[in-house]
Parts: structure tokens; sequence; C-alpha cells
């Protein structure tokens, strides 16, 4: 009976070491990353005089939900994404500040993403893509700036975020999450 007892106890205490191990060994999970909602954080009415090479600021907040899906804390190590308006990319924020999510856990991150008016004008004439963009849209980039600049205040467009990509380092080793999104969300 002892002989019995001691086998089974051999065999659950090796069980648990595997499984254990298995935990341990298993390859991280990707964290999930979300748009939860643009926000406008400072808004200057539009105003554009390239001459003089100024223009009207606009500081959109950038807010995403970060899910930890480990059992253990990440830290994001690198934030990037582009920022574009009816399809028509402006910029590229990068952030490179090191926030930990513990696991099974959901935090947020605020990226801010300050675009002036003149600095978008440019980036409107100068990628050629862009240049097709708002040509195909049948308008001229001043008009399409300003209908930027006075539609913010309701979303009344839709603001992508693409080809976004986030660096975590954990215990087990570095993940990259790759996110996109769009706001305000559709309405199904």
């Amino acid at each position: 009976m002892r002989r019995v007892l001691t086998i089974w106890l051999i065999l659950a205490f090796a069980v648990t070491a595997i499984v254990g191990c298995q935990a341990f060994m298993a390859k991280p999970k990707t964290p999930v990353i979300k748009l939860n909602r643009v926000e406008v954080a400072h808004y200057w009415k539009f105003f554009l005089e390239p001459k003089k090479k100024r223009g009207s600021t606009l500081d959109l907040a950038f807010i995403f939900d970060i899910t930890n899906p480990n059992t253990y804390k990440v830290m994001l190590d690198e934030f990037r994404f582009t920022v574009a308006f009816e399809g028509i990319e402006l910029s590229t924020p990068i952030v490179y500040e090191d926030v930990y999510i513990p696991g099974k856990t959901t935090s947020q991150l605020r990226v801010h993403v300050a675009l002036d008016a003149y600095t978008a004008l440019l980036a409107l004439l100068v990628p050629a893509g862009n240049v097709q963009a708002w040509k195909k849209m049948g308008t001229k980039p001043p008009a399409l700036l300003k209908k930027w600049w006075e539609g913010i205040q309701d979303f009344s467009f839709p603001i992508e975020v693409r080809n976004g990509v986030a660096k975590f380092s954990t215990p087990k080793g570095e993940i990259i999450a790759p996110f996109k999104g769009v706001f305000p969300k559709k309405k199904k």
C-alpha cells in the first residue's frame, strides 16, 4: 500500500512539475491594443497663412486600452502609429516611455499629437499618395484643412490610427504587437 501511495505521489509531483515548466516555458501572449477614443486636448481656431508659415494648432489626445493577457507584468517599451484624417496620413508619433501593465489587466495610455495647419498643409502637398487622395476627393488642401479644423469639435470625419506597432519587454523575451483603429467608431 505504501509503495502504491509513493508511486502516486511521485507521479503527481512529476505531472505538477511538467505542467509548471510548460507554463513557464510557454510563449508569452501578445498584448491587445485598442483605440478607446480621441479627445481634443487643445484647439486654436482655423487660420492658415502659408506665406508667413504659420497656422492653427490642433492637439489631439489618443487614448488606448492595452490589455495584458499574461499572468505576469509586461513593460511597454516603444509605441508608434500613424494618424490619418479621411485616409490621408498626417503624422507619426513615437512614444518611448516605460509603462508596466500588470498581468490579466487593462491599462490606458494617452498619446498627444500636435498638428499645425501649416505643417498639415505640407503633408498634403508632398507625399504623392496624399496628393492623389485629396484630388480624388475633389477638393483643395486649404479647404480640406478648414473642414478638418472646423469639424474636429464633433468628429464629423474618421480619424484613423494605422501602422501601429508596440514593443513590450517580458521575463520571457520581447513581444511586438500590431494595432490599428478608427474614431469615431462606425455605428452598426
